[in-house]
């Protein structure tokens, strides 16, 4: 924490943007998901440019592809994963960049660049921001007292029937999407996670039937503080939702312990994008705010107040080595075709109302 202290009060004086101070002129509309952006960052963006972000939250990518297809949301820069992103481009609800306006753009991992250039080409839509993977988080103490074998390193952990039903008194909480949670039950079941058979597609939902009736919370917003207070021991999440619950159990001082484990079966890498929506209102704005996140110091603190690695090379400096995901095969998430999401999400209604 005093690390990133330190980094967020030497943003006003890191010449992010290499351009001049422009006045009050206009303010900037920002949507991502929660801690995105974090507050010292946005004060530092506006102190450097005049410029005032107003940042709003979402709980799931469906309710942005929405707004962003619909047109007119109002928003200069949003946060979008990689299928999103090629369907959104392909939908037109994109704007291309400008890259002579992102000259931070260099400080990004070439690596990464080429693996989103896979569904972007050319990079033309996407500026990679921050990436993670899906696993288990859990109160390590609470599952070991009602299990003191549990295969913490496994899916069965959560989707083995007889294994979860030991945890349900102590809360379990899975997120509310199939994007994320249907590739890691076929992982589990040792299918192709990215497969569009609908006859996966079956299983896993048998799988996810079965274990429904030990799954106290769905949602994406809300699991995480209920891991941090108690009221849950086992969720899904993602590595940010788990760093979030560990450093809020710390800072609640409440004594419960989180741990985070990628399944040794497979577990989903994601990357998180930056993207300007094909009708924003304040594009210079939206150019010069995205360029602000990628200099080297301000990318640093973004990762250290997120819990979540940067796409950003020049940060490397500032930032612990990444951990390694253990023997964890891991997977991306690519676009899928309209037809299996139409199915899937008709699958998951089903899931969610035990119809």
């Amino acid at each position: 924490m005093r690390q990133f202290v330190r980094i967020a009060c030497t943003l006003a004086a890191v010449a992010a943007t290499g351009g001049c101070h422009e006045p009050h002129a206009s303010t900037l509309h920002a949507y991502g998901w929660a801690g995105y952006f974090p507050p010292a960052t946005l004060a530092a963006f506006e102190a450097h440019t005049g410029i005032e972000v107003d940042a709003g939250v979402f709980d799931s990518q469906q309710l942005l592809e929405t707004k962003l297809l619909t047109g007119h949301a109002g928003y200069d820069v949003v946060v979008t994963g990689a299928a999103y992103l090629e369907r959104l481009a392909l939908a037109g609800a994109l704007r291309k960049l400008d890259k002579s306006r992102l000259p931070q753009l260099a400080n990004l991992d070439p690596a990464i660049l080429a693996s989103a250039a896979s569904f972007d080409p050319g990079n033309d839509y996407g500026v990679p921001y921050l990436w993670g993977t899906n696993g288990l988080a859990f109160d390590r103490d609470a599952i070991a007292a009602r299990l003191p074998v549990a295969p913490t390193d496994s899916w069965d952990l959560l989707f083995k029937p007889e294994v979860v039903a030991r945890f349900a008194d102590c809360g379990v909480g899975l997120h509310e999407t199939p994007i994320a949670v249907v590739p890691s039950v076929l992982a589990w079941l040792g299918r192709d996670p990215n497969s569009e058979s609908l006859e996966d597609l079956a299983l896993a939902e048998r799988a996810l039937a079965a274990i429904r009736p030990h799954v106290r919370q769905l949602s994406n917003s809300q699991l995480t503080g209920a891991l941090a207070n108690g009221e849950l021991c086992l969720i899904f999440a993602s590595s940010g939702d788990a760093a979030l619950a560990l450093r809020s159990a710390i800072a609640a001082g409440n004594g419960v312990r989180i741990e985070y484990t990628t399944p040794r079966e497979g577990a989903q890498l994601w990357v998180d994008l930056l993207v300007i929506p094909a009708d924003a209102p304040h594009v210079d704005a939206a150019h010069r705010f995205i360029d602000y996140l990628l200099a080297p110091q301000v990318a640093a603190s973004i990762a250290i107040a997120t819990g979540l690695e940067s796409t950003n090379a020049a940060a490397r400096p500032w930032l612990a080595p990444v951990t390694p995901a253990g023997g964890a095969r891991l997977f991306p998430d690519p676009m899928k075709s309209d037809a299996y999401v139409r199915e899937r999400l008709r699958m998951w209604t089903r899931f969610r109302t035990g119809s």
